[in-house]
């Protein structure tokens, strides 16, 4: 099924197919994965253990100035069907789309908001018309020891 590959390390967008646990799993190369609603329709799955990993062998990016980053890549798929199972991620998000909302985020920057535990900025989701909505949030402090030893 159609998916878009957000890669932090390699700082690239990319349009995929995957298709089911092994191959969502293979593309972000983790072992364990966790979902993010990103929208309606609209579903990035992550590595769950993406903020234990060493800070100089990690990417980060956030989305359309999300309060924090995300660690790792993310794949994007479609919202879940009734059935609750994955669906294509819908035309109306395209690899241009991603491209105008994702921020690569610099290491030293991750680090230095890590050891401060505060997090403030923006939310984003993506909309059914492939806009996004960025709404003001108010900061969030986060324990370092969220973010695992760096």
């Amino acid at each position: 099924m159609r998916a878009i590959l957000i890669d932090p390390i390699a700082r690239t967008i990319t349009e995929t197919d995957v298709s089911g646990y092994h191959q969502i799993k293979a593309a972000i190369q983790c072992d364990l994965i966790d979902a993010v609603a990103l929208g309606k329709d609209v579903t990035g799955y992550v590595d769950d253990e993406g903020l234990f990993v060493a800070l100089e062998d990690q990417g980060y990016f956030t989305l359309a100035h999300e309060v924090r980053p995300f660690a790792g890549r993310m794949l994007l798929l479609g919202g879940p069907d009734d059935e609750g199972r994955d669906t294509p991620l819908p035309a109306y998000v395209s690899v241009l789309t991603v491209k105008q909302i994702v921020h690569w985020s610099d290491k030293s920057d991750v680090w230095a908001k890590s050891e401060a535990g505060v997090y403030d900025g923006q939310i984003g989701v993506i909309n059914a018309d492939g806009s996004t909505t960025i709404t003001d949030v108010i900061p969030v402090r986060i324990p370092s020891a969220t973010y695992g030893e760096c």
